[in-house]
């Protein structure tokens, strides 16, 4: 059986990071954004037309079985602001929904919508799951943890009326035991936050988490942050803040939230060019009280339910400080976030749903495969003009391994193109930029001349499984997707200067094994640490500023034409501008 899972993106079904997921059995054949392939940044209200047309592809002559959606419309008659008992286990489970079904409630008329623009029949069920559901789903049944009894809080802006849910999975299904309204979203007060201190919601909350250590607030700042979120006749103002702006009791505006906090604050919101003191010190405060309020929740229920593994999902834990303080927060206790903690992992979440439902038992899981998920180059694109380019050498993988790791050693920059696309936010070894971790002044070469970003903003790092534990300190999990932060041993902070925060010591790390689909990007970082002694690059996404992952071999080679990158490997060819000195 072939499940089509989806994030639509239209109609009322979730909004941004439209994807696709193809599954069968406990495989995922194959996971998506549509960004990537339409080349607009979070797709925005765009059905992933061309995702779902290559997942068909890849279903090929068997078809699809199931549609699975990551969004439950049957719950959008609670969106009236009243109070209600807590979800029963109704709501744990899909609307069937028979495609042949007449009238013409919101279920039937998206329905039927759904087979149109997929461009199937009726006799292909739509399953709508709720949208926190398939964000628990997605991380407990992808866990790498064997312990059958999990933990799982979800949070981000809101699903279809939650803000943030806690669930608990003992070898089945799983059971909901918290659940928070639109009216106490952190998601949605994250976001107002980034807006006040100069930044885009919905898109830069990182840029605030990153500026958070910056931070060192007045007295008088805190004490007008805390009576912002602290409670008072049961109610905080913050509560009080996103309800009012509220818009048809679930839409949230941003504008108006930030027009509110220059009147809490008594200061006009910041300019992202402009960022002084009381930016800083607001961002501090918002990562600091996320924190506490996670942290708390998740001791909370843990002890409740001596649950084994604590897993988490949702737009919020794309946060990697959160993350991390998460996990050093909770003792032994195994802990794993979803890498694609957005809703571009709803996709996958609403397919592993679907197959759960039929037959997939608890207790099996989903490979990630490192998120080496999406589609390749090569699928689309013989891409051979540097052949004939005059410009640019070339040497096979295996003889420039050498080469190529010297030339990181001296500072220059490598962009990397192997194998299909990652999912997710994280470049992971795909489509990476690639450079010695060692520099600041390289690091800060690449936000000048390639990302077009921020000074100020750090760098992730891709380290040797082999050394991590000497690395990171506390590492005791398999960090292979960059979404938790760690402490940098001191031994290795100014070796590593490139890629740890210069506030906190801190660093974003991806752990590589010597495994497919990265030995080739293995091979590299060993023969790097062969040469210099430190086992890790410095590893960003390869794209300009507000420039979906760059996906073909045709674009990467203009980006690398356009910009001081010295090497670009495509697959197995290595590219090297020409120059006396390049070898």
């Amino acid at each position: 059986m072939k499940i089509l899972g989806i994030n639509p993106g239209v109609s009322g079904l979730n909004f941004h990071d439209t994807s696709s997921c193809l599954i069968g059995g406990t495989t995922i054949l194959y996971a998506e954004e549509e960004e990537r392939l339409s080349r607009v940044r979070h797709s925005s209200g765009i059905f992933p037309a061309l995702t779902v047309a290559r997942a068909l592809e890849m279903a090929a002559d068997g078809g699809i079985d199931v549609i699975a959606v990551g969004h439950d419309p049957a719950a959008w008659g609670l969106r009236d602001g009243t109070e209600r008992p807590l979800l029963d286990a109704s709501h744990n489970v899909a609307t069937m929904v028979d495609g042949m079904q007449s009238g013409f409630s919101e279920v039937s008329r998206l329905t039927m919508q759904i087979q149109s623009l997929v461009g199937v029949g009726p006799d292909v069920p739509v399953e709508f799951w709720s949208h926190h559901y398939a964000h628990a789903i997605s991380a407990v049944q992808c866990r790498s943890h064997s312990q059958p009894r999990c933990l799982c809080i979800v949070a981000d802006g809101v699903g279809e009326v939650s803000s943030l849910t806690v669930w608990d999975f003992d070898g089945g299904e799983g059971r909901l035991l918290e659940e928070w309204p639109v009216s106490e979203s952190l998601g949605y007060f994250y976001a107002a936050m980034t807006a006040y201190c100069g930044f885009r919601p919905w898109s830069d909350e990182g840029k605030l988490m990153a500026l958070a250590p910056y931070g060192a607030p007045s007295l008088r700042l805190r004490e007008t942050f805390d009576a912002l979120v602290d409670g008072d006749s049961g109610q905080s103002q913050m509560n009080r803040l996103i309800t009012a702006c509220l818009t048809d009791g679930f839409y949230f505006d941003v504008d108006r939230s930030v027009r509110m906090l220059e009147e809490h604050f008594g200061v006009p919101a910041q300019k992202a060019s402009d960022l002084s003191e009381i930016s800083k010190g607001v961002a501090h405060l918002t990562q600091r009280y996320i924190e506490r309020v996670v942290v708390s929740l998740a001791r909370s229920w843990l002890e409740r339910t001596g649950a084994d593994v604590l897993c988490v999902a949702g737009g919020l834990f794309m946060n990697c400080k959160l993350n991390g303080v998460l996990r050093d927060s909770i003792g032994e206790t195994a802990f794993f976030v979803q890498p694609v903690s957005g809703d571009a992992g709803v996709a996958l979440g609403a397919a592993i749903c679907s197959a759960a439902a039929r037959q997939v038992g608890p207790d099996e899981r989903f490979d990630l495969q490192n998120l080496s998920l999406g589609s390749s180059a090569g699928e689309f694109e013989v891409f051979d003009v540097w052949r004939e380019d005059d410009r640019v050498d070339s040497l096979p993988f295996s003889e420039a391994l050498e080469p190529l790791a010297r030339l990181l050693a001296s500072g220059e920059i490598v962009f990397w193109v192997e194998g299909r696309m990652e999912l997710g936010a994280r470049a992971l070894g795909h489509r990476s930029i690639l450079t010695t971790p060692s520099s600041t002044e390289v690091s800060r070469r690449i936000n000048a001349s390639i990302k077009h970003r921020e000074m100020w903003r750090p760098f992730a790092c891709a380290v040797l499984a082999e050394m991590a534990a000497e690395v990171l300190v506390g590492y005791r999990t398999d960090a292979a997707y960059m979404i938790e932060a760690y402490p940098v041993a001191p031994l290795w902070k100014e070796r590593l200067a490139g890629v740890v925060h210069e506030a906190d010591g801190s660093t974003r790390p991806q752990v590589v094994h010597d495994a497919a689909p990265n030995r080739q990007y293995h091979a590299l970082i060993d023969e790097f640490y062969r040469q210099t002694g430190v086992p890790a690059l410095l590893n960003t996404s390869l794209n300009d500023r507000g420039e979906p992952l760059i996906h073909s071999y045709q674009r990467a080679f203009e980006f690398f034409m356009e910009t001081p990158a010295t090497a670009l490997v495509l697959d197995g060819q290595v590219l090297f501008k020409r120059s006396e000195d390049t070898l």
